[in-house]
């Protein structure tokens, strides 16, 4: 596969660019696409998941998200625009989104100087936590390889219940990587379990330019197109109007709630939006909530 040199950006609206807690943003100085491959269903391992990934870096925070869901937002705004351009109506125009595909529900955040890492989680509402267990123990082999002309060392770890092999960057000196996997002297190109039921592997990596490029010349320049902040920091909590937009959880609270989403879809969606007064901020990811796969395999194996 042919790595993409270079990556036409532009600066538009995502929860990284909102205002932090209490947080200095971080200046975002690179970007790295990754192919995400994930075998979510044991009873049917022949139909994968796949998922483009963003990893935003800067030099002491990163975050981790879906591009799927990013042009998901986009499209969202689009549909927005659409229906209330020529409306002339007195209260607000009815949007009917249409959902897209499903979509990795999480956001990984890390702050390296710190020592911290915030989860985000889309359970019909946002819900933040503070990841417990972050260190990993990583074992470097003197293996090398090379993926795109990007020299590369062998490593591996036990994290959360799998067996990891990764292979990172030592020229690429970000200590980060996809998920959680971080710590090594060199952005992770590669990684993937032992079961080889999750995989993830770099596609495109680029240098921030903070630049203002219009969206008329990024249709025809693009090689890959997508919105993203020029900043790294931990989402409002609350909106302008004072009302919640993101709930402080901890992460037992947040997995009681996935397995009460899992356990009735459709119940789990009226409570959490009788929970919000009505407001829900996701519209697009709530849609695509009923297009989720089942999943008995998640990447975190929790042991009991």
């Amino acid at each position: 596969m042919k790595i993409i040199s270079t990556i036409t950006l532009f600066t538009s609206c995502l929860c990284l660019q909102i205002k932090a807690l209490s947080q200095t943003p971080h200046p975002v100085v690179a970007r790295a696409i990754y192919e995400y491959i994930h075998v979510l269903d044991t009873n049917n391992r022949s139909n994968t998941f796949k998922e483009e990934m963003l990893l935003a870096i800067g030099q002491n925070a990163s975050v981790f998200t879906s591009l799927a869901k990013i042009y998901q937002t986009r499209s969202m705004e689009k549909q927005k625009e659409e229906a209330t351009k020529n409306y002339s109506g007195s209260d607000f125009p009815v949007v009917r989104y249409k959902a897209g595909r499903y979509t990795t529900p999480t956001e990984v955040y890390r702050f390296n100087t710190q020592k911290k890492v915030y989860v985000k989680e889309f359970l019909i509402r946002d819900y933040l936590y503070e990841e417990p267990e972050i260190a990993q123990t990583w074992t470097l082999s003197n293996d090398t390889t090379s993926f795109h002309g990007i020299r590369c060392q062998k490593a591996s770890a036990k994290f959360k219940g799998r067996n990891w092999e990764v292979w990172f960057a030592p020229d690429i000196p970000f200590q980060t990587g996809p998920w959680l996997l971080a710590g090594l002297p060199g952005l992770i190109i590669e990684a993937r379990d032992s079961r080889n039921e999750v995989f993830y592997h770099l596609k495109g990596f680029e240098k921030a330019i903070h630049s203002n490029v219009s969206q008329e010349n990024l249709s025809k320049n693009k090689l890959v197109d997508f919105t993203v902040s020029q900043t790294i920091q931990l989402p409002e909590e609350r909106t302008q109007l004072n009302a919640v937009k993101v709930v402080r959880a901890s992460k037992e609270e947040v997995a009681k709630l996935k397995q009460a989403m899992m356990a009735n879809r459709s119940l789990f969606r009226k409570t959490q939006v009788e929970a919000s007064e009505g407001i829900i901020y996701n519209v697009e990811a709530s849609a695509a909530l009923a297009l989720m796969p089942v999943i008995n395999n998640p990447i975190e194996i929790v042991r009991k």
